[in-house]
C-alpha cells in the first residue's frame, strides 16, 4: 500500500486486524499464561496444529483459546504413560498432564520430537506453573486422583523431614511407584531445597527402577556415559541386523510400549488401526533388512495407494492424508489421526500427490539396539 501496489484500504484493514502477540517465555515479568502459550507456539505448533503432521488432534497455536486447543481436560490419544486418569493438560494438576510428562522425559515419547535431546528445565517449570494456575472445576479431579496426590505429597514431606535413610528410601520408592508420583518428585528435585545426599538418593532410585516410564524422567541427571544408549539418527544397519532379537519381546513393544505408535496406524491379526499397510503377513513379503529400511526410510519404497494427497480448498484450508475415495461426490482422505476427511468437489481448489509416506521417519531413533532388534524379530515372524 505504501508504494501504491495495493490500495490504501488493504493497509488500513491490516492495521485494524487482530494480531497475535508473543512474549519471551523466559521473561519472568511477563504473564505466565502468555509465556507458556508463546513457548508452545514457538516450539510445538509447527506439528500440533491442523494438518501439521502431528498424530494428535491438539492445537498449540497461541491464537486459540483454551477450549480451541482441544487439550485442556482432554484424554490423550497417543498413550497415557501410566498416569492415572491422564489428560493432555489437566487444569490445576500438572502431574496428571501428559504434555508436561513428555516434555520432562528422555527417550521414546519425548516432546518436542524434532531436534530435541535435552530437557529444557526452565520450560518444564514454566508449563508446570501455567497448568497449576489453570482454573479447575469440581469435575476435573476424581476422588482417586485427589487421594493419590495427597498421599504422594505426604510421602514427600516425610522423606524430606526424616533422617532415617532406610525409611526415606522406602517412602521415595512408594512415590516412584506411579508415573505421576515420579513427575511430582522430579519437580521437587528441581525446585525444593534438599541435601545433596537426598538428591543423589532420588536420582539413584529414579534411574534404577524397573519402569522406563519413571527412569526416563531422571536420566538427565546421569553423566552421558551412564545414560541409555539409544540408536539416534545414525544407525549402523549391519550391526543392528546382527543382533538376535526376541519376537515375544517385540510383540510387547509393538502393542504395549508407550510412545511407540506402530499400532496406531497398522493392524496385526485384527488388532491395531488401519491407516497404513496390514502387517499380519509382512514377514512373508519383506526380509529383516528390508523391514529395517522401510521403518527408517518409509518414503524410499512406497506403494502408490499410500502416497500423501494434499488438498487445498477454495477457502484456503489445507488437508493431507491417504486417499480413500475420489469420485463425483468429492475426495475422502484419511489423515494421520486416522480420521476421515470429506471434501466436496465445489470446495476443492487443488490436489497435489506427494510420493511421500504419512509415516514419520526415524522411528527407531529413541529405541535401544536391543529393542529395535526385538521389534524386527516380531515383524519378521509375521507370516
Amino acid at each position: 500500500a505504501h508504494i501504491k501496489v495495493l490500495p490504501e484500504t488493504v493497509w488500513n484493514e491490516a492495521k485494524e486486524s487482530k494480531t497475535l502477540t508473543l512474549v519471551n517465555p523466559h521473561n519472568a515479568t511477563a504473564d505466565v499464561k502468555l509465556r507458556a502459550r508463546s513457548y508452545l507456539h514457538a516450539n510445538c505448533r509447527h506439528c500440533h496444529r491442523s494438518n501439521g503432521g502431528g498424530g494428535s488432534t491438539i492445537e498449540l497455536d497461541a491464537s486459540f483459546d483454551l477450549a480451541g486447543m482441544k487439550a485442556v481436560g482432554v484424554k490423550p490419544t497417543q498413550g497415557t504413560f501410566g498416569i492415572t486418569e491422564a489428560q493432555i493438560i489437566s487444569p490445576g494438576d500438572p502431574f496428571r498432564s501428559v504434555l508436561l510428562y513428555r516434555m520432562s522425559k528422555l527417550g521414546k515419547g519425548r516432546m518436542p520430537y524434532s531436534g530435541s535431546s535435552l530437557v529444557d528445565v526452565q520450560a518444564t517449570q514454566l508449563i508446570r506453573e501455567w497448568i497449576e494456575g489453570l482454573q479447575t472445576s469440581s469435575d476435573d479431579s476424581s476422588f482417586t486422583v485427589l487421594r493419590l496426590r495427597s498421599q504422594q505429597r505426604n510421602l514427600l514431606a516425610d522423606s524430606v523431614q526424616i533422617e532415617d535413610q532406610d525409611f526415606v528410601s522406602q517412602k521415595l520408592q512408594e512415590i516412584l511407584g506411579t508415573t505421576s508420583g515420579a513427575l511430582l518428585l522430579l519437580d521437587a528435585l528441581d525446585r525444593m531445597p534438599m541435601s545433596e545426599q537426598m538428591k543423589a538418593q532420588i536420582v539413584q532410585l529414579g534411574t534404577q527402577g524397573k519402569s522406563p516410564l519413571v527412569s526416563d524422567l531422571f536420566e538427565r541427571f546421569l553423566p552421558e556415559d551412564q545414560r541409555v544408549k539409544r540408536l539416534g539418527l545414525k544407525i549402523d544397519h549391519g550391526a543392528l541386523l546382527a543382533i538376535q532379537g526376541d519376537a515375544r519381546e517385540g510383540k510387547k513393544l509393538f502393542f504395549e510400549m508407550s510412545g511407540l505408535q506402530c499400532r496406531n496406524c497398522h493392524r496385526v491379526h485384527q488388532h491395531g488401526k488401519e491407516l497404513g499397510p496390514d502387517l499380519t503377513q509382512i514377514g512373508k513379503k519383506l526380509s529383516r533388512a528390508e523391514l529395517l529400511e522401510n521403518i527408517i526410510e518409509p518414503s524410499k519404497k512406497i506403494d502408490e495407494k499410500y502416497y500423501t494427497h494434499v488438498v487445498e480448498t477454495r477457502s484456503g484450508k489445507v488437508f493431507s492424508g491417504v486417499l480413500i475415495k475420489k469420485d463425483d461426490s468429492g475426495i475422502t482422505l484419511k489423515d494421520s489421526k486416522n480420521e476421515l476427511l470429506q471434501i466436496a468437489p465445489g470446495e476443492i481448489e487443488s490436489v497435489v500427490v506427494q510420493k511421500k509416506s504419512i509415516m514419520p521417519e526415524q522411528l527407531f531413533r529413541d529405541l535401544t539396539a536391543e529393542q529395535a532388534a526385538h521389534l524386527l524379530a516380531y515383524l519378521e515372524s509375521l507370516k
